[in-house]
């Protein structure tokens, strides 16, 4: 079993949001080459005892400090809390202190771990970590007179945050803060500017599954993006928050010339929900609604073709971009949203 070294420890780490000046959203998370994070994000049922009793006390105090010094309140990110709240649990029962997660269940990187919760693959971060500090006010006071963690709690490009609290057996409380520079605590963000995108092959028609996926209302609790591509049963599964699921998923190097973009989406739910299909104009950082019915059960294939300017619904001013394509169902009770494919077919 892993152990802290020390009883007393905080350590900080910021990775993209130093670097928030190359881009709007900062420098993307890595993925794999399929697309998908190592491991997921549900703790095991005997790790450390959660408290979230003293989670709003924690986020009471990170806001004070940032008006403090004029910068804006940081917002509830359900991410990024799931990120924190997996990260203190684990440390709380292995009883170790750094960012990276050591096995078991799986070894990964931070940017693994944010991923793997559902936080956007564009967006930059920070995580803050500590031990053995056993009130917020306590814990806020380390990190604020500790240059890398007063850094990130005053970092202006931050929008979100998600705070984890655990007490180990032993009654030591371990704590985490995750920051990111999207604000994806609503149900209605769009997803931020792409990647650089490659050129695309010489065809006059071609067909591309979505790339990459990340969860705006919901859980992910199996799947990846790599279970968009095709119609075999291997879904992308996302389990309702409030009776609500909403993801997108994003299809890169699409020509910007297109003279036709048609989404084909098959999926269902395990209860019956209303669900709305959308596509993403980056020129009004608006959605279009592309198709909207209920679907419960039973696998249910919409195609449907964008209208208007194409041009509007593939991103960047060069000879390719990426288009999303959002997926919404509301229902009236708990449920699980199971994407079974996500394509584009495209002329041009």
């Amino acid at each position: 079993m892993l152990k802290a070294s020390r009883r007393l420890f905080a350590c900080a780490l910021v990775v993209g949001a130093l670097f928030a000046v190359a881009g709007p959203a900062g420098t993307p998370l890595p993925v794999s080459t399929a697309g998908a994070y190592i491991g997921d994000c549900t703790p095991q049922s005997n790790w450390g005892t959660l408290r979230q009793d003293l989670v709003s006390q924690v986020l009471t105090l990170v806001n004070q400090n940032r008006a403090t010094y004029g910068l804006g309140a940081l917002k509830l990110s359900p991410t990024l809390t799931n990120s924190a709240i997996w990260k203190s649990r684990h440390m709380a029962y292995y009883q170790y202190m750094q960012h990276d997660d050591p096995a078991p269940p799986f070894a990964r990187t931070v940017a693994d771990r944010i991923g793997a919760c559902g936080y956007s693959s564009f967006a930059g971060w920070g995580e803050n970590i500590a031990y053995g500090y056993q009130s917020p006010s306590a814990v806020m006071d380390a990190w604020m007179n500790s240059p890398g963690h007063r850094a990130n709690i005053l970092n202006g490009s931050y929008k979100v945050i998600g705070i984890g609290v655990a007490a180990a057996a032993n009654g030591l409380l371990y704590w985490t803060q995750d920051f990111g520079t999207v604000d994806d605590s609503g149900t209605t963000t769009p997803p931020p500017p792409p990647p650089p995108v490659t050129t695309p092959p010489l065809v006059t028609t071609a067909t591309a599954a979505a790339g990459y996926a990340s969860i705006f209302t919901g859980t992910l609790v199996g799947g990846s993006a790599a279970s968009l591509g095709a119609a075999d049963g291997s879904t992308y599964q996302v389990a309702s928050a409030g009776g609500i699921t909403s993801w997108y998923g994003q299809i890169n190097g699409v020509a910007k010339s297109a003279k036709s973009l048609t989404v084909t989406y098959t999926g269902s739910n395990t209860a019956a929900c209303n669900q709305t299909v959308y596509i993403y104009v980056w020129g009004t950082s608006s959605w279009n609604v592309l198709d909207t019915r209920s679907v419960g059960s039973t696998s249910t294939t919409i195609t449907a073709s964008a209208a208007g300017t194409l041009a509007n619904y593939v991103s960047g001013s060069s000879t390719t971009g990426s288009v999303a394509v959002a997926v919404k169902c509301t229902g009236t009770s708990s449920f699980t949203a199971l994407g079974d494919a996500l394509k584009l077919t495209y002329t041009y």
